[in-house]
Parts: C-alpha cells; structure tokens; sequence
C-alpha cells in the first residue's frame, strides 16, 4: 500500500509540474520584475495547476479507475476527491479554451483561498499585469465569440466561473493535506530557480 501511495503521489507531482512551463516559456511572464514573477507564481500556481489536472483528468477520464480514485482519497482526502470530481465534471470547454484560462490565471491578482497570518505582498507593477491580465481575457472572449455566438460565450464563461469556484473548493480541502502543499511549494521553488537562471 505504501508504495502505490509513493507512485501515486509522484503521479500527481508530474501532471503539477506540466504547469511550471506556463511560467517559465511565458514570454509575459518572463517580461515581468523578479519580485512581481515571484508573486504571480505564488499566489496562481495552486490554481493553473490544478486545472491543468483537472483538465487532464477529465480527458483521460483518470478518476473512473478505482485503485486510482482510492489511492487518491488515502492521500488528499475525500472532500479534496469529491471537489475536484465537481470541477472536473464542470469542463465542458475545449482545450484551446482551457489553455487560454490557464495563461490568463497566471496573471490574476487575487489570494483568497485560506487564511494565512502572512502580510499580503503587493506587486510592483501591478499595470503591466492589468494589460497582460486584460490581453488573455480578450483572446478568451474572442476565442468563444468566434466558436459561439455571443449567448453561447456567456454560458461558456459563467461555467468557466462555476468551475473555478469548484477549483477553489477543491484548493482549500486540499491545502490541509502535507503532501499537496509540499508539492506545490517544490514546485514554486523550481520555478523560482529557474527564473534566477533566465534573468
């Protein structure tokens, strides 16, 4: 048991990893100040990462094999495996949506998932990421206006808001498991010292 949990959980590493090249091969991203990357990356990655997982997930369909589902559960617990489930079954988009979501959540400014008895650290230039946060929004849309029509591309955004709130939920379950957030901060600085090698 102990070394299917070990697999698993490495399992579960590389799909987080897949979302340390949105940071790295971002041209937008790598266009920002250390400090203002350094931000971006901490307070986003839980959420680009876990709905490149979920994303992945729903396409291979990864949770309907048991052994899997249940080595899952052992490790992140069922309120982490029940969310996520929810979101996964909430991606009604296709991949080139998704991808766009993803790049644009790279440069959200938000950080409310927990509570932390940190002090929040403002961004440098937080208009630089406005315009790049602005730009990936405008693509999103006009990705959607292009494929639907302008109802149709409501739907598909106020679901893609359904989802991350399903994202969300699932973030915060599984923040109180020590194997995810050693992940994600492993995965934060990887990021980190790779950035130091590009500058």
């Amino acid at each position: 048991m102990r070394f299917k949990l070990a697999a698993v959980n490495e399992f579960y590493t590389a799909f987080l990893g897949g979302g340390q090249l949105l940071y790295e091969k971002n041209v937008d991203v790598t266009s920002l100040c250390s400090h203002d990357r350094s931000i971006l990356l901490r307070n986003t990655i839980k959420y680009v990462t876990s709905l490149g997982t979920s994303l992945i997930a729903r396409y291979t369909r990864l949770l309907d094999n048991t052994a899997l589902y249940k080595s899952s559960e052992a490790i992140y617990g069922s309120a982490t495996l029940a969310n996520g489930a929810r979101a996964i079954d909430q991606l009604d988009f296709d991949g080139t949506f998704v991808k766009l979501v993803l790049a644009l959540l790279v440069f959200s400014t938000f950080h409310y998932i927990y509570y932390t008895n940190m002090a929040p650290d403002n961004l440098i230039n937080i208009k630089a990421v406005l315009v790049i946060q602005d730009m990936y929004t405008e693509l999103a849309w006009r990705y959607l206006l292009y494929k639907y029509d302008h109802e149709r591309a409501v739907i598909c955004f106020s679901n893609l808001m359904r989802c991350l709130f399903s994202v969300n939920d699932t973030i915060v379950a599984a923040v109180e498991c020590k194997q995810y957030t050693d992940m994600i901060d492993s995965l934060v600085q990887k990021t980190e010292e790779t950035f130091k090698l590009i500058e």
